[in-house]
């Protein structure tokens, strides 16, 4: 659900709806704060949604939207060494 929720932030950023992105961004945060996590997710695979992809679809989501400050450019290398 939490990747769902990111990209539907993407989606929704890809249209110019800034509001829809940041709720989208929220609920995934939400969603995230409420994971408990197991043994199985240090396996990793298709299944696990690292907070490290998270902030790369919520950089590219302000990217898309035409944001592109100084904290933006910090968040995108932190995805990118991530």
């Amino acid at each position: 659900m939490r990747r769902t929720a990111a990209l539907e932030a993407r989606a929704a950023a890809l249209l110019g709806d800034e509001e829809a992105v940041r709720s989208a961004d929220q609920r995934a945060e939400s969603l995230r704060d409420q994971v408990v996590p197991d043994e199985l997710d240090g396996l990793g695979g298709l299944l696990t949604y690292p907070e490290i992809e998270q902030l790369y679809y919520t950089v590219e989501s302000e990217v898309l939207l035409g944001h592109g400050d100084a904290q933006i450019a910090v968040q995108a290398e932190q995805a990118v060494r991530g």
